[in-house]
């Protein structure tokens, strides 16, 4: 099936970059309906690209700014050069950094066109990673860069969409896999079984072609579905950048044969993209150190970009104590799995202890039939896209985490802290936060000990205060806005590199 693709033009920043500013705090509302988003995006059957200037980013030291070129070349050597492991600062007290110094920011004038390449629509931001990616392009635009988008699905609505200059999208692309004698076959390849089912060799001539027409100097891979395309891209072309490795979601729990294979295959997997790319970008530091120590990677230099909250004003009215959440897309399958888990194994306990409890789940609902299947469990509702997704979760009882496998870090545990919600978690949901377990959060791990530290967050209230106050001191740590200019910095740093290792 071709590829179809759609692009819009939207107002953009001069290409003569402003003075570097860091990036604003993104204001434009979470968990927006669709009726919200509103922009002359139009549909056709082949993409046209209007011709752009030609990059302001230099290929050579010649292009650069008169007064720039010394301190630029003196950050650029100072990062040994393209083959450095780098780790950015994360939120916390001095003594958990693991770097002796933060990447440079951009030079001042510095301004370049960046094709952000995403498996997952950014607008409207109804989960984690969507979240993520459209704070990343909010910071970008901030910092006076020309943002292009390329999605592997089509938008939920219409915009506007301020932080970009370009949209594109294919229809072609899906994650579901093929039928039984491919998968099997599949295995076979030392590659991830699930990312050679899902390539198209089509979709990266679409992702090519549009990075060509449009004149980017950088390309992003936003996880690793669009890294396996965006690593393929020309070297020397393109400074190409992955965010999102996730190397914690291919674990398991139990060390078998076959978790052991699957391992082996992400290794390899993710060695030859990062050998293929400039940079990558992980969300801890834990991931970080994993990929340098166990992948190793030979060209790419890696930095530690977390994820953040914002801190609101405490919800004033009385918090719904009996009301257990988890926020989360059932139509993700770690999600599912986790709710599945709860019902099963925790939530009996909790209804024996608190007989009126309640348990509410808010993200995009699965299928019908799985619809049914968990409203039909005493005490469970799916509440869907709320339209007033913080007051919900910060006048909710308790935020509970179950989660058993999966990657990055739970932008949803960072979301509850800030809006004063207290959050009990399995270790697995809070890894890679910077939080004292007891202090922070309440962690547990298996299912009788997880209902009875909810049981004491519902009825011990001065617990519960602990945990709210404790929490949100936490999550003031973690700001979006440091996030973003960490990551301007990152994206400057891989620019000023490519542009002195190249001959003038």
């Amino acid at each position: 099936m071709a590829a179809t693709n759609t692009t819009a033009s939207t107002s953009s920043p001069s290409r003569s970059s402003p003075r570097w500013t860091s990036p604003a705090a993104w204001t434009t509302g979470r968990r927006a309906t669709k009726s919200s988003w509103h922009s002359p995006i139009t549909r056709s059957s082949s993409a046209s690209f209007p011709a752009l200037p030609l990059p302001h980013c230099p290929r050579a030291s010649a292009a650069w700014p008169a007064g720039q070129k010394a301190a630029a070349s003196a950050r650029a050597a100072s990062s040994r050069a393209s083959r450095s492991i780098r780790i950015c600062r994360p939120p916390g007290p001095r003594s958990l950094w693991t770097s002796r110094s933060a990447p440079a920011r951009p030079a001042e004038g510095f301004a370049t066109d960046i094709l952000f390449v995403t498996p997952w629509f950014p607008y409207p931001a109804t989960n984690g990673a969507r979240v993520r990616s459209s704070k990343l392009l909010a910071g970008l635009a901030a910092a006076g860069h020309r943002c292009h988008l390329f999605a592997f699905e089509p938008p939920a609505g219409q915009g506007p969409y301020p932080d970009l200059a370009s949209v594109a999208f294919t229809s072609s692309w899906s994650s579901r896999w093929p039928g039984r004698l491919r998968s099997t076959l599949a295995l076979l390849a030392r590659s991830p079984r699930y990312f050679r089912l899902i390539y198209q060799e089509s979709l990266l001539e679409e992702i090519r072609r549009v990075a060509q027409d449009r004149r980017v100097d950088v390309v992003i891979a936003y996880e690793l579905a669009a890294g396996d395309y965006v690593s393929r891209l020309d070297d020397g072309r393109f400074v190409k950048i992955l965010d999102g490795c996730e190397p914690f979601a291919f674990q398991s729990p139990v060390d078998t044969i076959r978790s052991q294979a699957r391992i082996w295959k992400f290794k390899h997997f993710l060695r030859q993209m990062l050998n293929r790319v400039d940079a990558y970008v992980a969300v801890s530091d834990a991931e970080l150190r994993w990929i340098r120590e166990e992948v190793g990677p030979q060209r790419a230099w890696g930095c530690t970009v977390p994820n953040g909250a914002e801190i609101s004003a405490p919800f004033e009215g009385p918090a719904d104590r009996s009301r257990v959440i988890y926020t989360g897309s059932l139509t993700y399958r770690a999600n599912l799995e986790t709710v599945d888990y709860f019902l099963a194994q925790i939530w009996p306990s909790i209804l024996k202890g608190q007989p009126g409890a309640r348990f509410v789940n808010t993200g995009q609902a699965p299928d019908p039939q799985t619809v049914r299947r968990l409203q039909a469990v005493p005490g469970v509702s799916l509440a869907g896209l709320v339209s007033d997704y913080e007051r919900f979760v910060s006048s909710s009882g308790v935020l509970a985490v179950p989660l058993l496998r999966g990657g990055g870090t739970r932008i949803k545990v960072l979301e509850a802290f800030a809006l004063g919600c207290p959050v009990v978690a399995t270790s697995k949901a809070v890894e890679g936060l910077n939080v004292c377990a007891g202090t922070d959060v309440l962690v547990a791990d298996t299912p009788a000990a997880f209902a009875a530290a909810v049981l004491s967050v519902m009825t011990d209230d001065r617990l519960r205060r602990r945990l709210i106050d404790n929490a949100r001191l936490t999550a003031a740590r973690y700001s979006w806005t440091s996030a973003q200019q960490t990551f301007v910095e990152a994206v400057g740093r891989c620019v000023e590199q490519r542009a002195f290792l190249q001959p003038a």
